[in-house]
């Protein structure tokens, strides 16, 4: 009987009983821990030394589902929680497994001591689903642990040890290559390459070999030329081989290169493969030919650029620090200053530009240090965004578009969601599973498939926004007790 499953029939009011163990190995311990009836014609079984099994309603015979642990110890399940058809959670003393049925497939979730968003203990003894969705975890020395059911779940990035790994906080730029790599300039770690099928990260740092990266510092990434250009902090521009990694060029500022500034602030490459080079001294334009740099006659020489954006039209837009928004219509042969005039100051030029974006509605987004602004050329029409108007910060950083024309907007406060007709639909934070509430600089990046990475302080994230699901539940309200003066009631 030991090690048996029995089953009542209700007609003659007795047991038939059946053994779990009969074509298995010999255990070491018969002992059932839990029963848990699937709701799709059998039980689940967890067991002290020999995992999960499998008993088959229809005619009452088992099979071992799951044994041993990767190291081939043996497993104990303790719990069980059906979250789809064909996906149930185990509890046991190794962690939690995700078993999918149709692929007869297993995840384990263990303890990770790297990592902060993992189980905090192995010795998994309890499940509990809430209202919400979410999953309460029962630990025997870690306490409970839970996972929300979010709304959007973001793939974190942050620095841990061991090879292919990223170590780097400061994420900056974000771009890829023809290979669909992701390309990941920090400020405190070098380049990065992320290769987004395998999650494997290889870094980039200045060597005394040469054929490196001049610094760690970077703040401009552009793939151009079948080179990727590397802007850096006071030490100039790289222009890197690929898929060698080797540094092909290294351009500083001297009377060759005609380039003023050794701080690259920002890249950009145009649909022509044309490269812009924005820096703390000057904007410019890689003369391919002749190896050096051109200074345009229609832009301000002396400025510092933090931005530069090609719009639909062929414009080349350029954003500043303190000066402004330029802009150069090759099509029209115009140039000039977009200015949004308020009391008589020019508000463009007042902070730093942080980023350029054109919407597919073709109006251009304006991120700044002091309020996002939206700007329609054809109707000089300007909408302006800030925390008297929802936003949770001023100090804006990116925006991106998905394929639903809402905006993703990045701020020093949070990840904010709005609509096409410019409602906020949610701002995101460190409780919705981001690394931290603080994003970067010009750290934003779509890929082709619709996954925006985004770089903060505290590493990367990434998420497509086609699998945002909107949060219908409601909790309902408790009165607890009424306090009126000093009468206490209830």
């Amino acid at each position: 009987m030991y090690g048996s499953i029995g089953r009542f029939n209700v007609t003659d009011k007795k047991f038939q009983f059946y053994s779990l163990f009969n074509h298995s190995p010999a255990p070491v311990s018969p002992w059932l821990e839990r029963i848990f009836d699937s709701g799709e014609g059998y039980l689940l079984i967890g067991t002290a030394t020999q995992g999960i099994k499998k008993l088959d309603l229809a005619n009452n015979t088992y099979e071992d589902v799951l044994i041993y642990n990767a190291d081939n110890t043996e497993i104990f399940a303790r719990d069980f929680l059906k979250i789809k058809p064909d996906e149930y959670w185990i509890a046991t003393e190794s962690g939690i497994y995700i078993y999918n049925t149709t692929h007869h497939t297993f995840v384990n979730l263990r303890k990770d001591y790297q990592n902060p968003y993992a189980i905090s203990d192995n010795a998994v003894y309890s499940f509990c689903k809430d209202k919400q969705g979410g999953i309460w975890i029962g630990t025997y020395f870690g306490g409970i642990n839970y996972l929300p059911n979010k709304s959007l779940v973001f793939q974190k990035y942050f620095p841990q040890f061991g090879t292919g790994t990223i170590k780097a906080n400061a994420i900056r730029e974000i771009t890829s290559d023809d290979k669909e790599n992701l390309w990941i300039g920090t400020e405190d770690d070098g380049l990065y390459q992320f290769n987004p099928q395998t999650g494997i990260f290889s870094n980039y740092k200045p060597t005394q070999k040469g054929q490196s990266i001049a610094h760690t510092n970077i703040h401009g990434l552009a793939y151009a030329q079948n080179k990727l250009w590397i802007g850096t902090f006071e030490h100039g521009l790289n222009a890197m081989n690929l898929p060698s990694g080797t540094v092909a060029s290294h351009y500083t500022s001297n009377l060759t290169t005609r380039l003023r500034s050794n701080f690259i602030h920002s890249l950009y490459k145009t649909v022509k493969d044309d490269l812009w080079v924005g820096t703390s001294n000057g904007i410019y334009i890689y003369n391919q030919k002749e190896n050096n740099f051109i200074t345009p006659d229609y832009f301000p020489k002396d400025a510092f650029y933090s931005s530069i954006l090609e719009l639909s039209d062929g414009s080349i837009i350029a954003g500043t620090f303190q000066d402004g928004l330029h802009y150069y219509s090759p099509l029209r042969n115009t140039y000039g200053r977009i200015q949004i005039i308020k009391n008589n100051i020019n508000l463009l030029a007042e902070n730093r530009i942080t980023y350029l974006f054109e919407a597919k509605d073709k109006t251009i987004w304006i991120a700044s240090e002091d309020k996002l602004y939206n700007v329609n050329t054809k109707t000089n029409n300007v909408l302006i965004f800030s925390t008297s108007t929802g936003l949770p910060s001023n100090m804006i950083y990116t925006i991106a578009e998905d394929g639903s024309n809402n905006k993703w907007i990045t701020t020093s406060r949070g990840l904010v969601l709005m609509d096409p007709q410019y409602k906020i639909l949610r701002i995101f934070t460190k409780m919705d599973g981001l690394l931290n509430d603080q994003f970067n600089y010009s750290s934003c990046y779509k890929t082709k498939d619709g996954t925006i990475y985004l770089g903060s302080v505290k590493g990367l994230v990434s998420f497509n926004p086609e699998d945002l699901k909107m949060e219908h539940y409601t909790p309902p309200v408790y009165i607890t007790s009424i306090s009126f003066s000093i009468t206490h009631y209830l």
